[in-house]
């Protein structure tokens, strides 16, 4: 990516992530953002990560239910400016509010998978608002 020099450089540039994220939005029923940054890094954000690629690896759309059509997008991203929380993720559902959890270890992220993605049900304790 070149430098951005100018005021039109930078709207270029937002265009096309805003390009970039409703074409996920189209595809990706669930999309899962997961900080990865230095901060979630030390966090062990990383561990967390991997679980979501390795869900993703192992079940088929006709593990996740009635549902057929739900796919998942795992997104790394960077920093969401609250590091005390770390490991963050931010998970979007089509047609729901998103939700952001904080302190997410690997046994919290197995739970995310379970009873958020896969039954609907969120994970209250780690919520990040009733933090």
């Amino acid at each position: 990516m070149e430098k951005i020099r100018s005021l039109d450089d930078l709207s270029q540039v937002r265009k096309q992530a805003q390009e970039v994220a409703q074409a996920n939005a189209e595809q990706c029923h669930f999309i899962i953002r997961i900080s990865v940054a230095s901060c979630g890094v030390a966090a062990g954000a990383l561990d967390v990560l991997r679980i979501f690629q390795q869900h993703l690896e192992h079940h088929k759309k006709e593990d996740l239910g009635a549902e057929q059509t739900k796919s998942i997008c795992v997104i790394p991203i960077g920093c969401l400016g609250l590091c005390s929380l770390e490991p963050m993720i931010q998970v979007k559902e089509a047609g729901h509010p998103q939700i952001t959890y904080g302190k997410v270890s690997p046994l919290v992220a197995r739970k995310i998978l379970q009873q958020h993605i896969l039954q609907g049900r969120i994970v209250q304790e780690n919520v990040v608002e009733l933090m």
